[in-house]
């Protein structure tokens, strides 16, 4: 899939290539979309578990043993986002992954002119609130907004936007910790 004698960001861009192309051929927007949150849940539970990451990324680790891991992370993932994440991890490039999808979303962006706006909250959306979130990326992006919706109950109420790695913070945890940095400093 990818020259190992290319730069990583070369590499990363074969990955996004791949990603985009052959969901975008097999399902359309649907399925670039789904490929790419299929990556981003792959990376998220790598991310929280920091002995699967070490597993993963080691040198050490033989194929293997990383092939098994990699079908239990895997599992019920589409193909495109197992075979691009597989051939990453097989290929030494587990530490691209992260440049392959803000990559992706570029490629979704600027070729299907749609943004993936992922939203975290403590409950899930109402259709008015979701309706907020699609204008204001319309109005600022330029771009019609697909939502990528994910319920975390720890973080207190409020929401979590992130779009291509930008991040808006307003989750009541992260008000009440500006609230008390005020007030330490005063």
């Amino acid at each position: 899939m990818t020259n190992r004698h290319s730069t990583p960001q070369a590499r990363a861009e074969v990955y996004a290539n791949v990603l985009f192309d052959s969901s975008n051929a097999a399902d359309g927007v649907n399925g670039v979309v789904g490929a790419r949150n299929e990556l981003l849940e792959i990376l998220d539970t790598l991310n929280s578990n920091v002995d699967a990451r070490a597993l993963i990324a080691s040198n050490d680790t033989e194929f293997e043993t990383k092939k098994k891991f990699i079908s239990i992370l895997c599992e019920g993932k589409g193909e495109v986002a197992s075979t691009v994440f597989s051939n990453a991890v097989e290929n030494g490039d587990f530490g691209i992954l992260k440049v392959v999808l803000r990559l992706l979303e570029d490629k979704i962006s600027e070729n299907l002119k749609v943004c993936i706006v992922d939203v975290t909250s403590a409950v899930e959306l109402d259709d008015h609130l979701r309706d907020l979130v699609k204008e204001k990326a319309k109005r600022e992006l330029g771009l019609d907004a697909i939502l990528n919706e994910k319920i975390d109950k720890n973080i207190l109420g409020g929401v979590i936007l992130s779009v291509n790695g930008k991040c808006i913070d307003a989750s009541m945890i992260t008000q009440l910790n500006r609230a008390r940095d005020v007030l330490k400093a005063s």
